[in-house]
């Protein structure tokens, strides 16, 4: 199986995103961000708009997956 057919296959797809930031008013970023994959564009104004989005969508396809490390806050 070759990258691009695994990139996209079952448990191990992948999630690219692409981001254009158009302008910086109110000390935050509007702009847009594509699905690679899907195709989907949408339009936020504001950094934590632009972070829902990910989430969202990455939500909607099951991430993170078995072998995604993310990080958090430690704890003490």
């Amino acid at each position: 199986m070759d990258l691009e057919n695994k990139r996209f296959s079952g448990k191990n797809r992948s999630a690219d995103f692409i981001v254009k930031v158009e302008s910086v008013e109110n000390a935050t970023f509007q702009g847009y961000i594509e699905n690679i994959q899907s195709g989907q564009v949408q339009y936020f104004r504001s950094f934590l708009e632009l972070v829902s989005l990910v989430q969202q969508k990455l939500d909607e396809n099951n991430f993170p997956q078995n072998t995604t490390v993310t990080r958090s806050w430690k704890t003490e």
